[in-house]
Parts: C-alpha cells; sequence; structure tokens
C-alpha cells in the first residue's frame, strides 16, 4: 500500500519536473531485492513455526478433553496431533521450497507456488491452512516489483523529455543512454510494454491475470500495473 502511494505520487510530480537537478535525489535504480527480504522473513515465519510444532512433544492432553471414547490414547495424542494435524515434515518441505522461490523471478516460479498452495502436496492440516497465505505474498511481492520497474522506466522517460522536449515514442528509445535495458515484467518475464492514448503515456506490467489490457486498470481480479504521465 506504501508503494503505491508513492508510484501514484511519482506519477503526479514527473510531469511538472522541469530541470534534471529536481531527479536527483531520486535512487530508483538501486532498489532492494524484495525476494531476499522475503527470504529473510521466511526464515522467521518458519523459526517461529518450528518452536510452535516442538511444544506439542510435551504438551499434555487431559483424558477429558479426548472423552471416553477417543480414537487416540492420551498418551499417543501429542504425536498423532503432530504428524496428522500438523505435518511437521511437510511444513519444512513448504518452508524450503518457498525460500527458494522467494530468490527467483515470480514468472519462473508461478506455476510452482500455485501447485503449493492448492492441496496437492501432501500435509497437515494446519500446514496445509498457512501456506495460502504465504503463496498469495509471492503475487503481492511481484506487483510491487511491478510498480517499482513502471517507476524506473518513468524516471528515465522523464530525462528523456528533459533532454528532447517530449516523451519516448518507444521505451526501446531509453536504451542505452536512460536505462541499460527496460526492465522485465514479474509476471511474464517480457520487458515492460508503453501505451499511449490522448494525452497519457503509460508504462505497465501486464499483471498478475496475465492478460495485456493496454495499461488500464479493469476491475479486482483483472487489472495490469500501469504508471501514467501527461
Amino acid at each position: 500500500g506504501i508503494d503505491a502511494v508513492a508510484n501514484a505520487t511519482l506519477s503526479e510530480t514527473l510531469p511538472k519536473v522541469t530541470h534534471s537537478s529536481q531527479l536527483d535525489p531520486l535512487r530508483l535504480d538501486d532498489l532492494p531485492s524484495l525476494g531476499r527480504a522475503y527470504q529473510q522473513a521466511l526464515r522467521g515465519e518458519e523459526q517461529f513455526g518450528l518452536d510452535f510444532y516442538a511444544g506439542f512433544r510435551s504438551w499434555g492432553i487431559p483424558q477429558e478433553k479426548l472423552g471416553p471414547q477417543a480414537l487416540v490414547p492420551p498418551a499417543a495424542a501429542p504425536a498423532f496431533i503432530r504428524v496428522f494435524f500438523l505435518g511437521i515434515d511437510g511444513y519444512s518441505e513448504m518452508m524450503d521450497r518457498l525460500k527458494s522461490a522467494a530468490t527467483r523471478p515470480y514468472f519462473q516460479t508461478r506455476d510452482e507456488i500455485s501447485r503449493m498452495s492448492d492441496g496437492s502436496v501432501q500435509t497437515g492440516l494446519l500446514t496445509r491452512i498457512i501456506i495460502p497465505s504465504l503463496t498469495h505474498s509471492f503475487e503481492s511481492l511481484a506487483s510491487v516489483e511491478a510498480g517499482d520497474a513502471c517507476a524506473q522506466v518513468a524516471l528515465a522517460a522523464t530525462r528523456f523529455r528533459l533532454d528532447h522536449g517530449e516523451l519516448p515514442a518507444k521505451l526501446g528509445d531509453l536504451t542505452p543512454n536512460y536505462l541499460e535495458q527496460i526492465p522485465l515484467d514479474p509476471f511474464d518475464g517480457k520487458p515492460l510494454r508503453l501505451s499511449t492514448r490522448s494525452d497519457h503515456w503509460i508504462v505497465y506490467s501486464i499483471g498478475p491475470d496475465l492478460i495485456d489490457n493496454g495499461g488500464l486498470e479493469t476491475d479486482r481480479k483483472k487489472w495490469d500495473i500501469p504508471m501514467a504521465l501527461k
């Protein structure tokens, strides 16, 4: 949400820039790796989860909680819960796969992540509840990365405008003097797109639905991730 506000502010401000010195405070060409940061967050999440699971080794399950007709003897209840309800082995495997995926581009891991969240991998009930929240975060991270990439291109286009009096007709005009290369769309691995309509110059990602809507935001399930300059 903070990133979206920043990009909206940038979109409104860049067309008003009249001198290149006004752009000097921006350092969009050296943004931190969100994937690495998320990998560290997943390590913390995993440690918390393993500590939680480990607690079941010593937690007692009173007979009155299990009932007189309990299928699992009280002495075996912690192990039963740990294996069948929690699925600690499946949890550890899932977390290892998520940590690995966090360091790779989203377009390379999207299908793998989807399989992890659709319940096709055998694991404990609690792990199946947790995993969708973690896997959904990858799409959110890709959206942030797409917005950052659009912001980098918009900044380069503004520098181009200051030098040439107009925005570039195509993104290729920005390389190599303003960008080493056009950033890749995190969702499909192809270069970001450009759309121009009326008085708007729009650089955009096709977004999580993988449909090119020409830089338009249509609805909550089908949208591109654009940054527009006037």
